[in-house]
């Protein structure tokens, strides 16, 4: 089997899977439709908008660990917006198959702000490690509190593997050895600098405080919906979100872990929350984290028409860009 049938098949079989899943959830979506159809109709929209607007924040938020990590790594300060534009315009086209997209974001946007790009693709693969780390922490943690259970034993031995790695830069930097070579980059591994762990505990930090900043803003959403819903329910929702969110990014062979969020994130929500809202839920945290990157993008794009930054110098862009992509075009 070539690498192009086998890529083939697993796109096939990643649909399947996503179908599969999707149809037992909205199985139970169209069995309480008439209740979640009834709260809507009552929903206070405005208030939706603003937890939408606080998870749009939290997402944005990854832009600090960019920041401190190009500063302290490679002694280069990167304006705010810039940072943002490079972590996550790149990123939004993981709804796009194929790699390509993201390693071109990311190439174009170095080059245009004459960052190096060996830099750039370290540093956003370092946003993205703890982005992910973090939220395997809080997920484990917090779905094992909302459910008010002790946490099994396999979830403590990720635990420890995760508190190894955060304890040990070098297994860290293993990590994005592995990330540099997906993207094609790995000659630039020894370039890197050793990562300090101030910047390890600080990007943690960061990374909590963003998936806590998401929870609340689905929390307010969910609000918006159900008015009674209580707050006692704000850490079991993160939990469930932040580990469902997770378990659909690293399922590679779901597009954009479709079917496979929606899942986990039912079953992880505690018993005590009603299944009506269970299933809304899961299906809902993914249309308000859509509208949220909507908007998030929306403000991207006016910031640069702002600043003029959207203008395309064929002289000088056009030409690297291309040059730098042909090798990553033929992979694809």
């Amino acid at each position: 089997m070539n690498k192009k049938t086998k890529k083939r098949l697993q796109q096939i079989i990643g649909f399947v899977v996503s179908l599969v899943i999707l149809y037992f959830v909205i199985a139970r979506f169209i069995k309480y439709w008439d209740d979640i159809s009834m709260v809507l109709s009552k929903a206070n929209w405005f208030m939706m908008l603003i937890g939408v607007l606080v998870m749009g924040s939290g997402v944005a938020s990854i832009t600090f660990i960019w920041q401190r990590a190009m500063k302290v790594m490679y002694d280069k300060s990167v304006p705010f917006y810039c940072g943002l534009t490079m972590i996550f315009l790149p990123n939004i086209t993981r709804y796009i198959p194929g790699k390509f997209w993201f390693i071109f974001g990311i190439m174009y946007f170095a080059k245009k702000w004459k960052i190096d790009t060996a830099s750039a693709f370290t540093v956003s693969f370092i946003a993205h490690l703890f982005f992910l780390i973090s939220g395997v922490i809080l997920g484990i943690l917090l779905v094992g509190f909302g459910n008010f259970i002790s946490i099994p034993i396999w979830m403590i031995l990720i635990l420890l593997i995760i508190s190894v790695i955060i304890l040990r830069p070098a297994l860290i930097h293993k990590l994005l050895q592995i990330a540099l070579k997906f993207a094609g980059k790995q000659d630039e591994y020894s370039r890197m600098p050793v990562m300090k762990p101030s910047l390890i505990i600080f990007s943690i930090a960061v990374g909590f405080g963003m998936w806590l900043m998401m929870g609340l803003g689905i929390m307010i959403c969910t609000k918006s919906v159900y008015p009674d819903f209580q707050w006692q329910n704000y850490l079991s929702i993160t939990g469930a979100f932040s580990f469902s969110w997770i378990i659909g990014y690293i399922s590679i062979i779901t597009p954009a872990g479709l079917g496979v969020r929606e899942g986990v994130m039912m079953y992880s929500l505690p018993s005590i929350i009603p299944e009506a809202q269970r299933v809304f839920l899961s299906l809902a945290t993914r249309v308000w984290m859509m509208f949220s990157e909507a908007i998030l993008l929306t403000a991207i794009i006016l910031i640069l028409f702002i600043k003029n930054e959207l203008k395309f110098n064929k002289n000088q862009n056009n030409l690297s860009i291309e040059n730098g992509l042909s090798e990553e075009l033929e992979n694809e």
